[in-house]
């Protein structure tokens, strides 16, 4: 699967979990430009962590190729959710 229509998929997962008032809070919070979907971190960390393990094949090049295109995405979650991604598979990240 292309690496768009994966980062499609786990914004519409995220979407699914976000919280109008708890993205409206976080995002006068963080005095952010991005946009907010309101989604806590336990359940975002699991979202990440069901992503992986849908997708066992995921190597190194791919994880990259992955958090990359989640991170340009203005999404604040997107962005987190990547870095949830890379800590589960953080192996793949050593040199």
């Amino acid at each position: 699967m292309g690496v768009e229509f994966l980062a499609d998929a786990l914004e519409s997962d995220l979407r699914a979990l976000g919280d109008e008032c708890r993205a409206v809070g976080a995002k006068a919070y963080l005095k952010s430009d991005l946009e907010f979907i309101g989604v806590a971190a336990k359940p975002l960390r699991a979202v990440a962590k069901t992503f992986l393990a849908d997708h066992p094949e995921i190597d190194r090049g791919a994880l990259l190729d992955h958090v990359r295109a989640l991170w340009h995405r203005p999404v604040f979650e997107l962005k987190a959710v990547a870095v949830a991604v890379m800590e589960c598979r953080i192996g793949l990240l050593e040199i």
